[in-house]
């Protein structure tokens, strides 16, 4: 059954092994993201395995799956809607938040369930995505510890997420400085500072992590096995954990411009499209070919430099990228297949 993503499970767990012994050197702990394989229970147990301290998604959904793994942490990366205060305060341990509204809604839940919850409030340090400026962290701060139900288990900030421009070092250097200050000023503990994502690999292999920063949200370097700005592998991690297989439905040579007779390519159509793969990028992994287009259900593919004669009904396979990863794990027309 086509198209097919093959998943292996034991270099998921090598890739998460290389992340953590790396970041344990450091003090700092791992949180598997599992929003690139939407929180497969699978995927996510190869994940503890390889020693990761909990969970974070974006999705309630994908953390209620999670939740039956009996994980050390579960935690929201995405700041909660209102219609999911009362599920998310049932289903995630810690939540994400900016706003003082939704901080306001996460503990009338509490209140409502009688439960405490646990929120660690995201800084803006240059991402452009979400986050507190800095000059208003200490109001926000105030703000939040006052509300009851709740508990201020720490800061966090994002880098390269949406500004791929921003420096991971100078980013978490900003967090890092005003961690201290806000202890003091609020006689609080704030017992998790995380730091980041993916992008943040080249400040841990160059030993660049500020002391104060003790956590990081790692996906794509446990999934795909390289960090997130350059794409450059990790030392020991495996680049191949997912594959994406699909069908040649068409080979022919095709006249380029009907007015320039005798030009022409020879070119594969394979049933693969953006329905399978949202708007991500694949490489090949058939010597010689390059993708030319996609559209919703077809990828073409030239085949003017493979030495190997292909055949319709052979199937070629690809690297997806960690947003066609995204889509193909979404997608309902692409086949999972998992590899123990």
């Amino acid at each position: 059954m086509f198209p097919l993503l093959t998943i292996d499970l034991k270099k998921v767990e090598q890739n998460t092994r290389v992340v953590v012994d790396a970041c344990s050197q450091q003090g700092i702990e791992v949180i598997g993201v599992t929003k690139g394989c939407l929180g497969n229970p699978d995927i996510a147990r190869a994940m503890l395995k390889g020693g990761v301290a909990g969970f974070a998604d974006s999705r309630v959904r994908n953390l209620q799956k999670l939740r039956t793994l009996n994980a050390p942490r579960l935690m929201l990366l995405r700041q909660p809607m209102v219609e999911e205060r009362s599920k998310v305060v049932e289903i995630a341990d810690i939540s994400f938040v900016t706003e003082y509204a939704a901080a306001l809604n996460l503990s009338e839940a509490s209140l409502a369930l009688g439960r405490t919850h646990r929120v660690i409030l995201m800084v803006e340090t240059g991402d452009l995505r979400e986050g507190v400026p800095l000059t208003e962290l200490e109001k926000a701060v105030g703000k939040i510890i006052k509300l009851k139900g709740l508990k201020l288990e720490g800061l966090a900030t994002n880098i390269a997420c949406f500004e791929e421009t921003s420096s991971a070092s100078e980013s978490l250097e900003l967090l890092a400085a005003v961690v201290q200050g806000i202890r003091e000023k609020f006689a609080l503990d704030l017992k998790v500072v995380s730091g980041g994502n993916s992008s943040a690999w080249k400040a841990v292999e160059s030993a660049k992590i500020p002391p104060e920063i003790n956590q990081l949200r790692i996906g794509e370097a446990i999934l795909l096995g390289q960090e997130t700005v350059t794409f450059e592998p990790l030392p020991g991690a495996c680049q191949n954990a997912f594959l994406l297989s699909a069908e040649v439905l068409e080979i022919a040579e095709k006249t380029l411009n009907k007015n320039l007779k005798g030009l022409s390519r020879k070119q594969a159509v394979v049933a693969l499209g953006k329905q399978d793969i949202g708007g991500g990028q694949l490489k090949l992994l058939l010597k010689g070919a390059e993708i030319l287009r996609l559209s919703s259900d077809h990828l073409v593919m030239d085949l003017s430099r493979v030495s190997k004669d292909l055949e319709v009904g052979e199937k070629v396979t690809f690297v997806p990228d960690y947003f066609a990863l995204l889509g193909a794990m979404t997608s309902p027309y692409v086949y999972k297949n998992f590899l123990d």
